[in-house]
């Protein structure tokens, strides 16, 4: 019987660790690839004033970056933590609960977002091994936009690529 439960004991410890391996997104990066991690921006934003924004990247060496592009989003609450938005809008509204959800799933992800605005390579500074320093001006911004997405555009085997796109939250005051 004891050896049972070692033999139990044994297979949940191999597959609890094996499922916490699956959650971490550590592949390893082929020669040149720039992953970005985070986007680390000031909390609260006002238009045209200047900024520095820090990505946390993963990379095998030091990337050539030539250039760095946002745009502004207005993200849409998500379905968890929506229920006191759907509260509100039964309460508010003569619409039955269930279209509005349909239209506002339908909506996707985002309700508004800006065009993209770049900063080429003079406004960036890459500091080995897993920072790049971006400092931009905040064109563009409206009052409703709530958070900043940030993509980078590097050199990889002679070809300019363009990196995964990371976000993170803001407010806007005027």
């Amino acid at each position: 019987m004891n050896s049972r439960r070692r033999a139990f004991l044994g297979v949940i410890l191999f597959t609890a660790s094996l499922c916490a391996c699956t959650r971490f997104p550590y592949r390893p990066l082929p020669p040149g690839e720039v992953r970005l991690m985070r986007l680390e921006v000031p909390e609260t934003m006002q238009v045209d004033m200047d900024y520095q924004a820090v990505l946390s990247i993963r990379a095998a060496g030091v990337p050539v970056v030539k250039q760095a592009c946002f745009r502004w989003l207005s993200e849409v609450p998500s379905v968890a933590n929506s229920s006191m938005y759907w509260y509100n809008y039964e309460a508010s509204s003569n619409e039955p609960l269930g279209s509005a959800r349909s239209r506002w799933l339908a909506a996707g992800p985002y309700y508004d977002f800006s065009g993209p605005f770049c900063v080429e390579a003079e406004g960036i500074t890459v500091i080995p091994p897993n920072r790049v320093n971006i400092r931009f001006q905040a064109k563009g911004l409206k009052p409703h936009y709530n958070a900043l997405e940030c993509y980078i555009e590097y050199l990889m085997d002679g070809q300019v690529r363009e990196s995964n796109r990371v976000s993170a939250q803001i407010n806007t005051s005027q």
